[in-house]
């Protein structure tokens, strides 16, 4: 949790998870991939974390 550390576009701003949004294009943008797979990746491992919210 970094309440006062959130992205470039909103730094100086309290944090929010809506700006996760702007992780996962930055993190597609760093590595290359499309946001769509980082995004699914990022699906994936949460039902893999959290076997009962697949359920």
């Amino acid at each position: 949790d970094t309440p006062y550390l959130a992205p470039i576009p909103y730094r100086g701003k309290p944090n929010r998870p809506a700006y996760v949004v702007e992780i996962a294009r930055r993190l597609a943008e760093e590595t290359g991939e499309s946001y769509a797979e980082v995004c699914r990746r990022t699906g994936e491992g949460f039902f893999r974390l959290f076997r009962k919210a697949a359920e």
